[in-house]
């Protein structure tokens, strides 16, 4: 059996504070929750994927940090922050903009960048614009030498000590050497002789470093909890086993089966579904029609009538913070009470327990926070959820990101907010179990070009593939099959 069609999820995270806090504070503003994001690979199979929240891509940066961005401009609509020389004026930047790219770190004799906000090439003191520790640079190697003699560090910068003695590239968790100025292991900041740069190259780095005791100093760790708390060093699955490792993928198959089998809230011939014409690659309108039709019949299935409650919650622009108010709150709990009684949930709660991901008595509490917890998109404002993102949609920068819900799409359909124009794949589940959809529309004015859904499958169904997912392949491809189906021709 291969992988089907399904969404493609990345887990994003509210940028890491320079503030020291607690684990569970730390695990709390790390676990911000699956943010979705349409896919396929090369082989022509739709997949569902996430990966480690503190990982950077190989070919992809992470929305939420500077890591591999600094200087980009044109960034999308769908990245919360931003990291070029505008994000200051705009009020934009990601928390780790000013340690990632106000800094000659790994820059030294680099040609000049016109969206780099400062500079470290020889002429930046004629023009002004260095970076404030240009100083570093010294009489550093040319932009040449500097590819041909740097490594990268754990942002995929390309790094280059100007004086190896004196920086710790290349060093980091070395034995102290009393010959050089100044060291790179853990013990350096006890005895105060750190190399100026070690914060910033080896802080967040397993490097020799797996295993390590929980370290409340750290903004990351390389434990085998960091997993479960969300707070493993960018390099973790690189240097140590990427955390629980326990997950098969013949038991995602299994449980992806299982789950399916167990949706007794699935509504999919409840909902007519109107495909129509498939969408064109300008984008441009080729589905006249609506494409869902909902029965009221769904609303008996009780775990539906509670997530249409939760439907005016949420504010859709980003920059606008959410009052969550009680009665708001006591929804959510009420949506919760529901969902936790299915056998869906019971299984999940089973599951992760047994993978020893969540303690089955921590089940709730940490699924109310993946899911419900609000981090910033936009500004600082604590304008998000996974919830929203997922189930609903946020509006950011005159662009539609997030929307993965049947639900929600066939209300705003119905009260003329939302204009779908055309499919792009469509896969059936099988069984009337429903249909996987990749579509392209425009909500509120704003265009969405390429999204994906369930058709027809129960809350509790969705919540559960992507939270398992997220546990489980928090960097890899996380295949899961539904009614053995493999004949997919995508």
């Amino acid at each position: 059996m291969s992988p089907l069609l399904v969404p493609f999820f990345l887990v994003v995270f509210a940028g890491i504070s320079t503030t020291v806090v607690s684990r569970d504070e730390l695990a709390h503003r790390l676990g911000q929750g699956p943010h979705p994001v349409f896919f396929h690979n090369s082989g022509g199979k739709f997949v569902n994927s996430f990966r480690h929240p503190l990982v950077p891509f190989q070919n992809q940066p992470n929305i939420y940090s500077c890591v591999r961005r600094c200087g980009l401009s044109g960034d999308s609509h769908e990245w919360p922050c931003q990291c070029n020389s505008q994000c200051q004026e705009f009020n934009d930047c990601c928390d780790d903009f000013e340690p990632l790219c106000l800094t000659c770190l790994g820059r030294c004799g680099s040609a000049f960048s016109p969206n780099a906000p400062c500079q470290c090439n020889k002429k930046c003191s004629q023009y002004g614009n260095c970076c404030s520790d240009y100083k570093l640079c010294g009489k550093g190697p040319s932009n040449s030498r500097a590819h041909s003699l740097g490594t990268f560090d754990v942002f995929g910068r390309h790094m280059v000590a100007v004086n190896n003695d004196t920086s710790c590239v290349g060093r980091c968790n070395e034995s102290a050497d009393p010959s050089k100025p100044c060291q790179c292991n853990k013990f350096c900041q006890t005895f105060g002789d750190c190399c100026q740069d070690y914060a910033i190259v080896c802080a967040l780095t397993c490097e020799n470093n797996c295993d390590a005791n929980y370290d409340p100093s750290k903004f990351c760790q390389c434990n085998k909890r960091c997993g479960e708390f969300r707070n493993c060093c960018p390099d973790y699955s690189k240097h140590c086993d990427l955390p629980p490792g326990k997950v098969t993928d013949a038991e995602l198959a299994a449980i992806s089966e299982d789950l399916l089998s167990l949706d007794i809230n699935n509504v999919s011939p409840l909902v007519g579904i109107n495909l129509q014409g498939r969408m064109p690659s300008d984008g441009s309108d080729n589905a006249p029609n609506l494409l869902l039709q909902v029965n009221e019949a769904v609303f008996e299935k009780k775990t539906i009538s509670k997530l249409y409650a939760l439907h005016d919650n949420y504010e859709a622009a980003v920059e606008i913070p959410e009052d969550n108010t009680e009665n708001e709150k006591q929804e959510v709990n009420d949506f919760l009470d529901e969902i936790m009684k299915t056998p869906i949930m019971q299984r999940t709660k089973d599951f992760l327990a047994e993978k020893d991901f969540i303690p089955a008595i921590n089940f709730r509490q940490t699924f109310h926070r993946l899911w419900f917890g609000f981090y910033s998109r936009a500004k600082g404002i604590a304008g998000s959820s996974g919830f929203e993102h997922v189930f609903m949609g946020e509006l950011k920068n005159g662009g539609v990101s997030g929307f993965h819900h049947w639900a929600f799409f066939a209300k705003e359909e119905l009260n003329n907010k939302l204009n779908y124009k055309g499919y792009v794949k469509q896969f059936n589940l099988g069984s009337n179990k429903g249909i996987v959809i990749s579509e392209g529309f425009a909500w509120r004015n704003a265009p969405k070009p390429i999204s994906s859904m369930f058709i027809g499958t129960s809350p509790e169904f969705d919540l559960a593939i992507y939270t398992i997912c997220w546990f489980a392949r928090p960097n890899a491809l996380c295949p899961v099959v539904f009614n053995g189906t493999s004949d997919s021709k995508f």
